[in-house]
Parts: structure tokens; sequence; C-alpha cells
């Protein structure tokens, strides 16, 4: 096995507190391109979650606002409640009853039932 012989003298005060100096120097310089380099990825990490939130909302806008309400029940449920013209209905058993809901009077009303259900109408004019 070969080794090559260092020869190096010892380094005065000067030339060690100047590398000393440059060391740090970088280290600092390093760090402040970090930093800015992680502000950036967050600036785009806050946009595109900003985007995203506000394409939800734009695509759920249209079932948040036309929604139609709808009663459904359970396996051996049985619930009672009052349409929007006063017209009570009891939906039986695993039955669904969606209906919209803007009904004006002299209008036909519309329900749509799948399953059992007893319905006493209110009259209209």
């Amino acid at each position: 096995m070969r080794t090559l012989p260092l020869e190096q003298g010892l380094l005065d005060e000067g030339r060690i507190s100047i590398a000393e100096s440059r060391l740090l120097q970088t280290i600092r310089d390093a760090e402040t391109k970090k930093v800015r380099s992680i502000g950036g990825y967050r600036r785009w990490i806050v946009a595109a979650a900003v985007m995203a939130v506000l394409a939800g909302i734009y695509l759920l806008r249209p079932m948040l606002i036309h929604s139609t309400p709808e009663l459904h029940t359970a396996y051996g449920e049985v619930r009672e409640s009052r349409l929007p013209d006063g017209s009570s209905v009891v939906v039986n058993a695993d039955s669904k009853l969606v209906f919209s809901q803007g009904w004006e009077d002299g209008k036909d009303r519309e329900v749509w039932l799948t399953g059992e259900a007893f319905f006493h109408v209110a009259k209209t004019p």
C-alpha cells in the first residue's frame, strides 16, 4: 500500500479567522436561500389550497341551493311529517319520499314515493 506524504505547515491566526468567516457566511447564505425557497413553496401550497376550496364550493353550490327535501325511513321505522302545503304524511318502514320545496297555491304538488306512505292531503282553493 502506498501513502502520499502530506507536508503542510501550521496556519496563522489571520488565515484561520478568514476561513472561519467565509464558512460562517456560506452557512448564512445557504440558510437564507432555504428560507426563501420554503416561503415560495408555502405560497404555492396556500394558493393551491384556496383554489381547491373555491372549486369545491363552485361544484357543490348547485347541490346546496337546489337540494330537494326528502323523508327516509329505516327498517321498522314509521315517520309522520307535514308537507309544505299543510298535508300530513305517514311514511312506512324502509320508504323514501322526495318532494320539491316551493309549492304554490293552485299549482300541481308533486311527490315521488319509493315504498309505502299514507297521505292526508290538504285542500287547495
